[in-house]
């Protein structure tokens, strides 16, 4: 039995499946107003649970990537991570190709299109690991243009753009502020935020322009802008005051990432809210912002029961 839970518990941590919720929020919001426009069809329930799959997939796909191919990196320069060596090179392997397939296969729920939108979020993945994650200025940006990525394979042309905007943008900036304080290498320069800055700018307008070609309006799709945009700001105003008091209060630059990664996906988890009251949808925000919790109390609980302590990383 100790084994069991030993080899769940490994499990758990290679996938860090704790951070995927705030992922599987943004493919719920996506889900559910493509729904609500009739641009999808087929029960809510099956589109949302399809939606987790290709979230979670996605995610532990990444994350499993990541740590086969970050093996010999860690052990050199990462020690304090060892503990994700309880699976082997094997199991993890078999863990994303798994994932992968699960989140195609869920993708296919929603066309052809879907899964070929599921299929390019992949190899963005592919392509951040091998390449992008070592030049920080691509990483950080290609990370955040994933997410948005993500949330367009229920729906390729929403009819909203700030969500999209904000998860990209959000995303970049939170692995550009973990980056910094688990000092990995290389580390971020001047030049190197200089041309990350002119990457997402460039990003943003390709998004800008796929969504919203005609009006370019950011709060296109919102009814009701100012009630949600003020929970929004409060939202940020509130991880940003947390996270600093969070910071003072945690020795250690690595549980300092962790923390910082798991208020942030929280804070990505509940973003959703403040988009539905934008769109005058006040019992969907309620409903979200109590998934968002529910699934932040599960992961709390799982994270206790299973004794995981360890310092995770922030993959979006």
């Amino acid at each position: 039995m100790h084994a069991a839970l030993r080899r769940l518990a490994a499990g758990v941590q290679a996938a860090r499946a704790g951070l995927a919720y705030g992922s599987m929020a943004e493919g719920w919001f996506a889900v559910a107003i493509a729904h609500r426009a009739g641009r999808l069809e087929g029960d809510l329930t099956v589109l949302l649970l399809a939606m987790s799959v290709v979230s979670l997939g996605l995610f532990v796909f990444g994350v499993a990537m990541n740590d086969v191919l970050d093996r010999k990196h860690d052990r050199a320069f990462a020690t304090e991570r060892q503990g994700r060596w309880l699976l082997s090179v094997q199991w993890l392997a078999a863990l994303a190709v798994v994932s992968l397939l699960a989140a195609l296969a869920a993708a296919s729920q929603f066309g052809r299109s879907g899964m070929l939108v599921a299929g390019l979020a992949a190899g963005g993945i592919v392509a951040y690991n091998v390449l992008a994650k070592f030049i920080p200025a691509f990483g950080f940006v290609s990370l955040g243009a994933i997410g948005a990525l993500h949330m367009l394979v229920p729906d390729q042309h929403p009819g909203v753009l700030l969500p999209f905007w904000f998860s990209m943008t959000f995303t970049a900036i939170v692995a550009g502020i973990v980056h910094r304080l688990r000092q990995k290498r290389p580390a971020a320069t001047v030049r190197g935020m200089l041309v990350a800055t002119a990457l997402w700018a460039a990003w943003s307008a390709v998004l800008t322009w796929w969504i919203a070609p005609q009006t370019l309006d950011p709060m296109i799709g919102f009814d009701h802008p100012r009630e949600g945009i003020l929970v929004a700001i409060i939202l940020l105003i509130a991880f940003a005051t947390v996270s600093m008091a969070m910071r003072r209060a945690t020795s250690g630059a690595p549980r300092q990432a962790d923390r910082f990664a798991r208020l942030a996906t929280l804070t990505q988890a509940l973003m959703p809210s403040a988009w539905f009251l934008c769109m005058g949808r006040p019992e969907a925000a309620a409903s979200f912002a109590g998934a968002a919790v529910a699934l932040a109390l599960v992961d709390t609980g799982v994270r206790t029961g299973l004794h995981l302590a360890r310092p995770l990383d922030y993959q979006p």
